[in-house]
């Protein structure tokens, strides 16, 4: 340093950035101890940080930054001795490290030379130096400074500097200096913008999230090829590796306020890939119209935060007219407030882009009959204007006409306004119930009854320590109560149907405007799983669009589509079938094949063949659906993954069970990192997960998956939401199979209560739950014997069952065939094999007909059907049926699995009993080689269950 003062300043800068804000100034008087010049140097310092809201790092490689800047003695290069580089001069510095200009001696070339700032050694910024070399090792792509070497120097005291040497961008500037200086048009800049894009999208791809996008880390060489510098606070999209960076951010806030996504500024919510999205929303409109979308140039700090999370910048095109239409469309949605509402990753903002430059309909904005007129013609000039030519003649003919329908265009245009009024109520009511958050509603009614109860005890002077005794009590009683369950039907008492009977009353004579607010006060009664409340709803709004619009109108199709789901929900799949597979010929026909809603409705369609039974057409109309998503909208698109899902659920009906592991650890993976882990579809996932490590008898891992998923659930949904109930069948399931009885029945029977109150007992959900009760008790009964009073209404229970199920899923659907094969297992346990019998049989031989060949359900009955021969002592048929099963399973599920060791044991006490019988057949050998396959010892006496 040039002198002392500066040594104590810098020295005491580099302490004060690892603490928290709150306790930063007072730390500083402290260590000054009345030295105002120190005070007043070091605050500088940290000030300059504190406007550039850039905690650990300002732009790396900043062409603005003087030699000997704000960091005096750091940015100072005969200071620095780095073995094997000579350098040359500074180039940039931040809080962290100072970037040199240096030439390498082998092989020779002149590079970047990053090197941490001294005094910085013994702090977590050597973790995220550390990192940023991790990353940009591992990012190879023309649109990425590439790094050549790391490792460590000595800082003069005997302590290792970190270093590493990247690739120097010759005569390079910003991106908007770049655009401006060369005077780049509108297309040029757009091109230059898509290879950023790419650039990032790599990034994304090998797992790492810039988090400071920005003109200055982006820097265009000689030939006008974009670099993405400066990887300092990036964060791996990896969980566990997140926490490299996580800790460090706690409490600060990291990037560059005017890039900043309202998540990353206010901390409230994960940040993930459409983090950067937004940012690259930023870039583009600045790079566009020369300003940035937010002024924060005179904002303090919290006002700028509380523009960016609530204000919407001016449109794109109100401030450069050339942007008018379909780009700003596109910016604006790039930097939606809401992460969900952006562009899924980089690619879908770059084809939006593309199309915009072909002059095609964008995903950015609804694809109206004139949008798409008009996007034509702009492709298709010469053709147009032959067109125009033809159509003069006839224009001229009927100018005379236009004086008479002025005045009715008088009357039509207020007719209009009171239309434009009405679609802002329309966009009001949306806005408002696509808001809901019922566990935040929960959330504040136990808060406020905590705050009023305090209010209540301090009006009355007592004691303090009575106070807080009381309050915990309170705390502790509300803590059983689920307030998002309480919120939710709150909700639908004085909210939800209050708006239906007004929606009826106040818009009867604007039948389409009625039709709008009731489809979507359906669609939020759906989400909210409130399905039996919103059926009503919604089948007035199909009914009005039907009548007014006609069969094949948009949006006639988005209201039957959505009914088509609803029913699906509600279990009345018949129906539903009906409703979605008119609704995809239709939009098939309409919109065409590969438009986003009719893949939608392919998926649901596809769901509701596999929920009939019908797993062929399932499997094709669903595997259609996601090549088709894959190759249009993109691997990561949420529509995408949901079909990813479903190609799960496939080869988990089939038996393919650890194809279906990979199948959903890979969506488990791209909802991490597109998502984040509190979404319902990451949860969801995380239970299909565990029930196919379940069916592999992985079941002390799947466990804590599946307690997750319910806990977040009953928190996120409340106690009767769909999503809730999947998990805590899921759930009552695994601890079936771990043989902890009590808690797998309390909870089996809580589902059934909660399915029943919100679905009806025939509901195909409901009786799932029901036959899984009796599954339990039946295993339960092997090993602690349940009463006779216990065994009978289990037996009622799984015929009424079975009954609902043959009529409505038919009597080949896997569901009814499980539940025979279930009750023929029940019947065995009260040594009733003789009725069970020809269950058994009825459940293989239409097994059989209705599954491929070799099926391991197939395996599965036969296996019960052997059991049950072997119980009437049929010795002969009892062998052959068990042979087939094990023969079946082994080769389907494996030998070390539950199931098909449990053939391997009836196989065993099939012969060790039937040598008892009849000695000398030489059944008791066949017995001990089916014991040695079990690893078990013969046992002392028979059994036939």
């Amino acid at each position: 340093m040039s002198s002392e003062l500066d040594r104590q300043a810098h020295a005491l800068f580099v302490r004060s950035i690892d603490i928290d804000a709150s306790r930063r100034g007072a730390f500083i008087s402290e260590s000054c101890g009345g030295n105002d010049a120190l005070e007043a140097k070091v605050r500088r310092l940290v000030g300059a940080v504190d406007r550039s809201t850039h905690f650990l790092e300002t732009p790396a490689l900043s062409s603005r930054l003087p030699e000997g800047g704000a960091f005096g003695g750091a940015i100072d290069p005969t200071l620095i001795r780095v073995p094997g580089y000579r350098v040359v001069r500074v180039i940039g510095s931040g809080g962290m490290a100072t970037v040199y200009e240096a030439v390498q001696a082998q092989p020779e070339r002149t590079v970047a030379l990053k090197v941490m700032n001294r005094g910085l050694t013994s702090t977590s910024a050597v973790r995220r130096f550390k990192y940023e070399t991790e990353v940009l090792a591992r990012l190879q792509h023309p649109g990425i400074a590439q790094i050549f070497e790391a490792g460590t120097s000595d800082d003069g005291t005997g302590r290792p500097l970190p270093f590493f040497a990247m690739e120097l961008v010759p005569g390079a500037r910003t991106l908007t200096e770049h655009a401006q200086s060369n005077g780049l048009s509108l297309v040029e800049r757009l091109g230059m913008f898509m290879q950023v894009c790419e650039a990032v999208e790599h990034g994304h791809q090998v797992g790492v999230i810039h988090r400071d996008l920005k003109p200055a880390n982006i820097l265009v060489d000689a030939s006008g090829r974009t670099k993405i510098i400066d990887f300092g606070i990036a964060r791996p999209i990896d969980a566990e590796r997140a926490d490299i960076t996580r800790r460090a951010d706690i409490g600060n806030m990291i990037g560059t306020l005017n890039y900043m996504s309202p998540e990353q500024c206010t901390g409230h919510q994960s940040v993930d890939l459409r983090t950067d999205v937004y940012s690259l929303g930023v870039i583009l409109y600045q790079l566009v119209s020369g300003v940035l979308p937010h002024d924060l140039s005179r904002a303090s700090i919290p006002e700028a935060v509380r523009m960016i999370s609530d204000e919407l910048p001016p449109r794109l095109g109100a401030v450069c007219a050339t942007a008018r239409g379909d780009l700003e469309a596109i910016a604006a949605k790039a930097m939606e407030k809401t992460p969900a509402r952006r562009y899924s990753g980089p690619p879908s903002l770059v084809a939006d882009i593309r199309r915009y430059l072909n002059h095609e309909p964008i995903e950015a904005r609804p694809a109206t009959t004139l949008y798409q007129v008009r996007k034509f013609a702009r492709r298709h000039r010469p053709l147009v204007a032959g067109i125009s030519g033809a159509f003069l003649m006839l224009i001229v003919g009927i100018t005379a006409t236009a004086r008479m329908a002025y005045v009715a265009n008088q009357a039509r245009s207020e007719a209009e306004r009171r239309e434009a009024e009405l679609e802002q109520v329309a966009d009001f009511q949306q806005s408002q119930l696509s808001g809901i958050d019922i566990k935040e509603m929960g959330d504040r009614i136990r808060a406020s009854l905590l705050d009023k109860a305090r209010e209540s005890r301090l009006r009355l002077n007592t004691n303090p320590d009575t106070i807080t005794h009381d309050l915990a009590d309170l705390d502790r009683l509300l803590g059983s109560v689920n307030f998002t369950s309480f919120a939710l039907t709150t909700l639908d008492q004085n909210v939800l149907q209050r708006s239906h009977q007004a929606i009826d009353t106040q818009f009867a004579d604007q039948p389409l405007l009625r039709a709008r607010l009731l489809q979507t006060l359906a669609g939020t009664m759906n989400s909210l799983g409130l399905f039996t409340r919103a059926e009503p709803v919604l089948s007035g709004a199909l009914r009005i669009r039907r009548e007014e619009l006609g069969d094949d109108h948009p949006d006639t199709l988005i209201s039957l589509h959505s009914m088509g789901s609803l029913l699906t929900s509600l279990g009345r799949n018949d129906e539903a079938y009906v409703c979605l597979r008119d609704a995809y010929e239709r939009r098939s026909r309409v919109l065409g094949a590969e438009h986003r809603s009719t893949l939608a409705t392919g998926t649901s369609l596809g769901g509701v063949l596999r929920n009939l039974g019908k797993l062929d057409e399932a499997e094709r109309i669903w595997r259609v659906t996601f090549e088709t998503q894959r190759r249009v909208l993109g691997a990561d698109a949420k529509e995408t993954l949901h079909s990813l899902n479903n190609i799960g659920v496939l080869h988990a009906v089939q038996g393919k069970f650890a194809d279906a592991e990979a199948c959903w650890r890979e969506l488990l993976e791209r909802r991490r990192r597109t998502l984040n882990e509190a979404h319902p579809d990451y949860r969801r996932t995380l239970t299909n997960l565990s029930g196919a490590l379940q069916e592999q008898g992985k079941l002390a891992e799947a466990k804590p998956l599946v307690e997750e998923s319910l806990a977040v659930a009953r928190r996120e949904h409340g106690d009767d939401h769909e999503n809730t109930l999947f998990a805590m069948s899921r759930l009552a399931w695994l601890l079936k199979d771990l043989k902890e009885w009590p808690a797998a029945e309390a909870l089996i029977k809580e589902c059934i209560d909660r399915r029943t109150r919100a679905l009806g007992p025939e509901h195909s959900d409901t009786v799932f739950a029901q036959v899984t009760l009796v599954s339990l008790l039946t295993q339960k009964h092997r090993e602690t014997p349940i009463s006779d009073a216990d065994l009978v209404d289990a037996e009622r229970t799984i015929r009424n069952a079975i009954i609902v199920q043959r009529r409505d899923l038919g009597d080949d659907h896997a569901d009814t065939l499980d539940s025979i094969n279930y009750l023929a297992e029940l019947l065995c346990e009260m040594d009733r094999c003789a009725e069970a019998e020809p269950l058994c049989h009825e459940a293989v031989d239409r097994a059989r007909r209705a599954r491929p060949a070799g099926h391991w359900s197939i395996g599965q009955f036969l296996t019960q059907y052997g059991r049950t021969l072997h119980a009437l002592k049929r010795w002969p048929d009892a062998r052959a049926a068990l042979v087939e099963g094990h023969t079946i399973l082994d080769s389907t599920r494996g030998h070390a699995d539950a199931i098909t060791l449990r053939a391997v044991q009836s196989l065993a006490e099939l012969f060790e009993d039937w040598d008892q019988a009849s000695p000398g057949g030489g059944h008791d050998i066949e017995a001990r080689q089916w014991q040695e396959r079990l690893g078990s010892k013969p046992r002392t006496t028979a059994t036939n269950k």
